[in-house]
């Protein structure tokens, strides 16, 4: 059996036994009835609903989303026909786990916050969308599996291995061009470099840095003293999944116990914001971004993030690639240069 289901400001009408039906038109305080395990719950355009498993796991299904919950000797188990579902599951005894079929796709949730849609494809098929908030998520679709982490989200298409990203667009582009730079070095038989974003509109740089620069600072805890304050500086792993971090002063702290493996990443993302003087000005309307060059370290892969309004009037070494996202121009190149110190 389910816990009483909760609504807002309108309540679970049951029909017939077999289905609760939720309907605008009705208004209640409280849900007249208890539902009943394999029960189909509809809602209708307009109305919310929040419903609270016996191990007090919450689900709230959007506006005509249609479910079932069943109770198995394995947890509790969500079969999402269509629609959208938040889900707050609540820790579950050892062996157990809520499970989560939705278009073929199935997820195992272990304890977390996460958010589960079925998307009706222009194509005709259908798609289902996880986006993970906290905890991890095991997701599987066509023989195959992925581990989602906190920040990171898993699409697979009807009948189709899900693909794993993060929920930060400079994440996912620093991913890229990391695969890039170890194909590049692959072809002259060279360790790649690691490749960076610079983010004008921001003023925000995003680097992958070898994990040997972390001190460690306890269980599962490492530290990194940076050139800028920490408090505002986040970390990810090259999964894309959102490393918990601390900043005090100028040192920042990682905490990997509650990731998928604890142990020191060999390569983490780290993002520090607010960082003044990356543009010079050399006269009106001009502005000039220069680095250091190197003969000693190999060819770095850099993207640059600027305004659309942005004109280029000269860029050496030529780009690689250039393109416009999320309302700004993206120029990536590869250039021998020393790219900026974040940390010490």
């Amino acid at each position: 059996m389910l816990a009483p289901c909760r609504s807002f400001p309108e309540f679970l009408q049951p029909e017939d036994g077999s289905r609760i039906s939720l309907d605008p038109d009705f208004h209640s305080a409280r849900a007249p009835s208890t539902s009943k395990s394999g029960q189909r719950i509809t809602t209708e355009a307009g109305s919310r609903a929040e419903l609270v498993l016996n191990d007090q796991t919450t689900v709230t299904p959007d506006p005509r989303t249609s479910l079932r919950i069943e109770q198995t000797t394995q947890g509790p188990s969500i079969q999402l026909e269509q629609g959208r579902i938040n889900l707050e599951a609540a820790k579950q005894p050892a062996g157990k786990f809520i499970s989560i079929e939705a278009s073929g796709t199935q997820v195992k949730v272990l304890g977390t916050r996460l958010d589960v849609r079925v998307v009706q494809k222009t194509s005709g098929g259908r798609q289902t969308v996880v986006r993970v908030d906290s905890g991890r998520v095991e997701m599987a679709s066509a023989g195959q599996s992925v581990l989602l982490g906190p920040g990171t989200i898993g699409v697979p298409d009807e009948k189709q291995p899900p693909v794993r990203s993060s929920l930060t667009f400079e994440v996912n582009e620093l991913i890229a061009l990391f695969h890039q730079s170890k194909a590049l070095a692959a072809q002259s038989g060279r360790e790649h470099a690691l490749p960076g974003i610079v983010d004008f509109t921001t003023g925000t740089i995003w680097s992958v840095v070898l994990s040997k620069t972390l001190q460690p600072a306890g269980p599962n805890r490492f530290s990194l003293r940076l050139k800028y304050p920490a408090f505002r500086a986040k970390a990810y792993t090259l999964d894309g999944a959102e490393i918990p971090v601390e900043g005090t002063g100028t040192t920042l702290y990682l905490n990997t116990g509650s990731m998928e493996t604890p142990q020191q990443p060999e390569f983490f993302i780290l993002k520090v914001p607010g960082i003044a003087g990356l543009l010079t000005e050399r006269a009106q309307g001009l502005n000039e971004y220069s680095l250091p060059g190197s003969t000693e370290e190999l060819p770095v892969l850099l993207q640059l993030h600027l305004p659309l309004s942005a004109h280029i009037a000269n860029l050496s070494p030529l780009p690689r690639a250039t393109s416009t996202e999320r309302n700004r121009l993206l120029v990536t190149v590869l250039a021998a240069v020393r790219l900026p110190q974040l940390y010490e």
